[in-house]
């Protein structure tokens, strides 16, 4: 139960990142700038992690059930994972908040992005290579956008 909150929360960093980013003291054009690149990094993600896990021929664990983004879905386990897309969108917003925060807030979602490489293990719906593939796919992601 824990571990299904965990993987949903994905959504809610979505708009928490945008306010974060955008009540910084900064001059309104660079607020509009970072806002744009959270939604348009956001939507880059969603769009390109399912065509890499066509392309990469990398099978979820063998129980992996309900592991769709909504943890739905069913048996998942002929489907492959590689890179995980929960973690791929917990990275590239956490790249974002690193190089646009302090450190109260790099913290913590350092930390919320363990949990969510947690989650998707515990829930096995992904493997370690799996979640890594995805911290690097959303990391590198970021890094681009920021």
């Amino acid at each position: 139960m824990i571990a299904d909150g965990i993987s949903l929360s994905v959504f809610f960093a979505i708009p928490i990142t945008l306010l974060l980013v955008l009540i910084r003291i900064e001059p309104l054009y660079k607020k509009i700038q970072t806002g744009l690149i959270t939604v348009l990094g956001t939507l880059f993600i969603v769009l390109t992690v399912p065509l890499l896990k066509n392309v990469i021929p990398s099978k979820r664990p063998a129980c992996a059930k309900n592991c769709n983004i909504l943890n739905q879905g069913g048996d998942a386990s002929d489907e492959n994972g590689m890179p995980s897309g929960h973690m791929s969108m917990a990275a590239f917003l956490v790249t974002l908040l690193f190089f646009n925060s302090g450190l109260f807030v790099r913290s913590i979602s350092v930390l919320w992005l363990l949990a969510v490489g947690w989650s998707r293990y515990y829930k096995s719906c992904h493997t370690v290579a799996q979640i890594v593939g995805g911290l690097i796919y959303g990391s590198v992601i970021g890094r681009l956008f920021v």
